[in-house]
């Protein structure tokens, strides 16, 4: 379609990058304490150290030390996917050269843009007359922008370069089968190049952080239902013609999961161990080695701790001057096994921002409106299958969340929309001033708590600093533990 000036909303272009530009500041002014330097530190050089070991042609080294290493024959190796190593080497080669912070910093700000084309996929699929989704895409960025996305710049480790990567290439794979997913008109050979992209994205996300690769899934479903009871395409029968389009898709991945298998017997003498069992944490005497050598790190009855928590649990309120004390842990949830080990800044996700409930309605609207299932039911997949593993987890952590965020805030617009639409759209204009007000009111509110959770973590409490808008290099101060409040009970492993 040819594009006219008329048909470009200059407005929603303005006050994308606008929010776009504060959010890029505020993850940049958290992750640098003030100081705008990023550098890789602690847990953060982790994946520099690897890159150098693969341009000497070693999987590891007898040198590395540190908590997250696995150590084997007297060898140091990594347990994260590489993916991100090699990519770092990848640009060094071509002669762009930057620290890991930085890399997780522009994927940062990469993942913000890609959710907000997201939000603008998913409006063009819904059409409720008399209602300008402008305003609805704009809540549902900025909730997102203050999401876990940003707590995670609060410190910029190995774990949260693995996230950030991963997620952004998930987003990438959503964004990129969009227009098939919705019948929009493409080429056979079009449709092809978006799944062997969406097959070789795939397989970076299983280099990256394995367990979303059961993503996977959503995406071959939709393949058969398309071809199945959708498609009126001709090129071949439907039956080859899926299977033609799954193994597009499934080619990339075979071979990451080949090369993943190569790596693993490299280092390990079995293509399927990981490596796990041989981390520096299983060498203790605590609770959390107990569990690594007993294969107890998942569970079902974590799945349903977790998901408690992440549904139900709220942060108890402090005098100090932070106010918002993240660390409840009930005696419920942490203990002996078959409790919780450990969790870390973990509440409800409805106290972080109670706008996500509107993603019940946008669950009920599949009742409701018949439309909306091509919608609502592939973004719920999307969400159960990144969220499955790290449920399953014996500890857990907030920047966990990132994995599946942007599927709750989806399905948060989608309810906003449909809400307003079903009981809104026809009331006075003061009622709907009140529910603008409303929204608005928790939007601050989300805002507030996100940045008094970034102050606590990446500012260790000192909220005078924190709020500053420029720190001095000198004062930065690299994180070395949890903060843990006085008479908290739990076992500190940072995992």
């Amino acid at each position: 379609k040819k594009i006219v000036w008329k048909d470009i909303n200059f407005i929603e272009i303005a006050v994308f990058a606008m929010l776009t530009i504060f959010f890029g500041w505020l993850y940049l002014h958290d992750s640098t304490q003030g100081t705008y330097q990023l550098f890789d530190y602690r847990q953060g050089e982790y994946y520099k150290a690897l890159a150098l070991q693969f341009q000497k042609g070693m999987l590891g080294s007898p040198d590395l030390k540190g908590g997250d290493w696995l150590h084997y024959k007297g060898m140091y190796y990594l347990y994260f996917g590489p993916f991100p190593a090699l990519l770092w080497l990848f640009l060094k080669k071509i002669g762009i050269t930057f620290s890991f912070a930085v890399l997780t910093y522009i994927f940062s700000i990469l993942n913000l843009v890609v959710f907000y084309f997201l939000l603008s996929k998913i409006s063009k699929q819904i059409i409720v007359n008399k209602l300008n989704l402008f305003w609805f895409r704009i809540v549902a960025f900025i909730l997102y922008g203050f999401g876990p996305l940003y707590f995670i710049s609060a410190r910029y480790f190995i774990y949260e370069t693995a996230i950030v990567v991963g997620s952004t290439l998930l987003l990438l794979v959503v964004l990129s089968l969009y227009p098939y997913w919705f019948g929009e008109k493409q080429t056979f050979l079009r449709k092809s190049i978006l799944f062997v992209v969406s097959g070789i994205l795939l397989a970076a996300v299983l280099h990256t952080r394995i367990n979303l690769i059961l993503a996977v899934f959503p995406v071959i479903g939709c393949v058969i239902w398309r071809e199945y009871f959708l498609s009126k395409e001709e090129v071949f029968p439907k039956v080859f013609r899926s299977w033609f389009y799954i193994s597009l898709l499934i080619f990339p991945i075979t071979l990451a999961v080949w090369g993943m298998t190569l790596y693993n017997t490299a280092r390990f003498g079995s293509p399927t161990e990981f490596g796990i069992k041989y981390s520096l944490i299983g060498s203790d005497h605590s609770e959390v080695a107990q569990r690594v050598r007993e294969n107890k790190m998942t569970s079902f009855s974590y799945l349903a701790l977790n998901t408690i928590q992440l549904v139900i649990l709220r942060p108890f309120w402090t005098k100090e001057p932070h106010h918002i004390a993240y660390f409840n842990r009930p005696s419920w949830l942490i203990g002996n096994y078959p409790r919780l080990v450990d969790d870390e800044f973990v509440s409800s996700l409805f106290f972080s921002s109670p706008l996500l409930l509107f993603l019940i309605y946008g669950l009920i609207t599949v009742r409701k409106n018949k439309k909306t299932v091509f919608l609502v039911v592939p973004i719920t997949a999307f969400f159960v299958t990144s969220y499955i593993y790290g449920g399953l987890s014996m500890a857990y952590a907030r920047r966990y969340i990132q994995d599946y965020y942007a599927f709750l805030v989806l399905l948060a617009f989608i309810g906003m929309i449909y809400f307003w639409k079903d009981y809104l759209l026809q009331k006075k204009k003061s009622t709907q001033y009140l529910a603008i007000g409303i929204i608005c009111f928790f939007i601050i509110m989300t805002g507030i708590i996100a940045i008094n959770l970034n102050c606590q973590m990446a500012f260790t409490r000192n909220m005078k600093r924190c709020m500053n808008f420029y720190n001095a290099p000198s004062t930065f101060e690299p994180l070395s533990k949890l903060l843990i409040p006085p008479g908290s009970v739990t076992i500190q492993k940072n995992i």
